[in-house]
């Protein structure tokens, strides 16, 4: 996770990624705001004075970057999800695990 983008690292059989990736470019609607935990009760209502307005989400887009087979396991210590604070970090930390060789 970045404060710019989000990578999606997907290793598996292919009918498990032909799901996956049918689920993250079409099934998703990128642009649509999740609903709240009131609204999901149905409690439907107007805003309370101290929600803040609902974060523009119009530019959200989900792109394939690679797509391909690999000999070998890249990731072979892959420990869920990690956080970047920057672009530099994030690629940092992709290098180190995709050289990480156990």
């Amino acid at each position: 996770m970045n404060p710019r983008t989000n990578i999606v690292i997907v290793e598996g059989g292919l009918p498990a990624i032909k799901r996956y990736k049918k689920l993250m470019m079409a099934r998703i609607d990128w642009t649509e705001h999740a609903p709240n935990r009131e609204t999901a009760k149905g409690h439907q209502g107007m805003l309370e004075e101290n929600e803040p307005e609902p974060e523009d989400l119009s530019a959200n887009t989900s792109d394939l970057v690679w797509e391909g087979e690999l000999r070998s396991r890249n990731f072979k210590i892959w420990v869920g999800q990690r956080e970047a604070s920057n672009d530099a970090a994030a690629r940092n930390w992709l290098g180190k695990e995709a050289s990480c060789k156990e």
